[in-house]
């Protein structure tokens, strides 16, 4: 009877929520393999909150290192994932991606996840952990080599797109991915956005118009004007990253992009932060107000969190009037820094962004 997945969530009995947690601690605390899977299953086919009972026993699995009995479940032919709605498994995706940075992983044990066709499509893939490229995500390309862990085509190319976003964020050469000649018919709106905005930072890099790039990503939306705002995801990270405001008033000036499932309300809150970087560099400070209370952190994307926070603090601090305001934005946005540890993002970065690009 709920409108979505996020609703019924929020719905939920406290009480049936709190019974819900206690029988996974038990299941936990026992640790017998086969009651833990199949209790999943009867999770599974009741429908009974299956997608919390999932995440839930993953994270304590992840947090004790039992990672074969984590790739035994995943392997586990009665989860039908592709049956989920795409908001539970983002909340599947989320939920299990976001303890990865938090743990200590051998390289084999990640060779194992990633030799695990369903851990790769749903964690790997759904969870793309920017806040992590210099360790475990960045290093997941290099540990499928040198597993020699079978990879598709399109996953090859995820892989050569976020290697090109490490170098681009650790301030060195990004290489082409010959974006033309890649097949891109079975690939994901947003996986083709992310291979053009690779591909046009190859191109600032190297002072070459990337005005073909557009043209081609122009065309592909005007067939599949519900994906619009699928493809122009990673395209808004590359523009905030090198500054491009002709590529952010590119953005801006798409037409047609709305909310049409609950996981875009995050990419919306994306759009609104290029909106409001543009406002600030046209000097529109009417929409800048505006756009401020349409910035709202909660509806924020775990995986980019710090992304998010990171370059509003930049614009904010860029259109605050008060010293003190700006004093605690300046410190917020050097601690993010310090986490991220990328080397692009500094003191000069902020201070200097829009005076430079």
């Amino acid at each position: 009877g709920c409108k979505s997945f996020e609703e019924f969530s929020k719905e939920t009995d406290w009480l049936k929520e709190w019974s819900l947690q206690i029988r996974i601690s038990g299941w936990i605390d026992r640790m017998d393999n086969e009651e833990i899977i199949s209790n999943l299953i009867a999770a599974w086919f009741k429908n009974d909150n299956f997608s919390i009972s999932f995440v839930s026993i993953l994270r304590e699995l992840f947090l004790l290192g039992n990672f074969q009995l984590i790739n035994k479940i995943f392997k586990n032919s009665a989860f039908e994932f592709e049956r989920l709605t795409y908001s539970e498994i983002l909340y599947i995706g989320n939920g299990t991606g976001s303890i990865l940075r938090k743990i200590k992983m051998r390289d084999e044990d990640l060779a194992i996840l990633l030799s695990n066709k369903r851990f790769f499509q749903y964690i790997f893939l759904l969870f793309v952990d920017y806040s992590s490229l210099l360790s475990y995500y960045g290093d997941l390309p290099k540990i499928a080599d040198k597993y020699k862990v079978i990879l598709k085509s399109d996953q090859k190319l995820f892989f050569k797109s976020i290697l090109n976003l490490k170098n681009l964020l650790s301030n060195n050469e990004v290489e082409s991915i010959g974006y033309h000649a890649v097949k891109k018919e079975s690939l994901h709106p947003i996986l083709i956005g992310r291979l053009a905005s690779m591909e046009i930072a190859f191109r600032v890099q190297n002072a070459v118009s990337y005005n073909d790039i557009l043209d081609d990503i122009s065309e592909r939306m005007q067939y599949s004007k519900s994906n619009n705002m699928n493809y122009l995801y990673e395209l808004k990270t590359v523009s905030l990253i090198i500054g491009d405001f002709f590529l952010m008033d590119w953005i801006c000036s798409v037409d047609n992009i709305y909310v049409k499932e609950e996981y875009q309300v995050s990419h919306e809150q994306y759009l609104f932060i290029v909106h409001l970087f543009l406002a600030k560099h046209k000097k529109k400070d009417n929409e800048i107000s505006i756009l401020l209370k349409k910035i709202h952190k909660k509806k924020w994307v775990l995986s980019y969190y710090s992304f998010f926070e990171l370059f509003n603090s930049i614009a904010i601090y860029h259109v605050a009037t008060n010293i003190s305001e700006r004093k605690k934005i300046f410190q917020r946005y050097n601690t993010i820094c310090s986490e991220l540890k990328y080397t692009l993002f500094n003191e000069s970065y902020l201070l200097k962004y829009f005076d430079e690009h």
